[in-house]
């Protein structure tokens, strides 16, 4: 009985991630060695409300790393070479600076806050020409 539980359940699971992010991805698209800003989704909540914001990457090459700001304005990274996140009033960007062929992959922003969580996801492209 515990197996067809189990089962039933993992179907489930994936139905609904892959309902959800294929309804939130986001294709976007840049030249190698331009500036990418990604911005994660915008909440309904006070800022002060807002625990962390937290990036995780898994770039096309098989890397993958996360940077992340806490609610005190701390920023941890983990294995992210050249990226970080800004805040601009209520709105929290990822920054790539230089962008380059391998940082392709899928890009995805997790805003915790007190009323619950808030996630978007880009598939992130770098190609060589416009």
């Amino acid at each position: 009985m515990k197996s067809s539980k189990l089962f039933i359940w993992e179907c489930c699971f994936i139905v609904l991630l892959r309902f959800n992010l294929g309804k939130d991805i986001e294709n976007v698209k840049y030249v190698v060695g331009n500036e990418v800003s990604l911005n994660c989704p915008p909440v309904q909540v006070d800022v002060e409300r807002i625990i962390s914001v937290i990036w995780k990457i898994n770039c096309a090459s098989g890397t993958s790393c996360t940077v992340a700001l806490t609610a005190y304005n701390n920023t941890t990274s983990n294995g992210c070479r050249n990226k970080h996140i800004t805040t601009e009033h209520t709105a929290y960007l990822l920054h790539v600076p230089y962008a380059e062929l391998n940082d392709s992959g899928l890009y995805t922003c997790e805003v915790a806050h007190a009323s619950g969580l808030t996630v978007k996801v880009y598939n992130l492209t770098i190609t060589e020409y416009t």
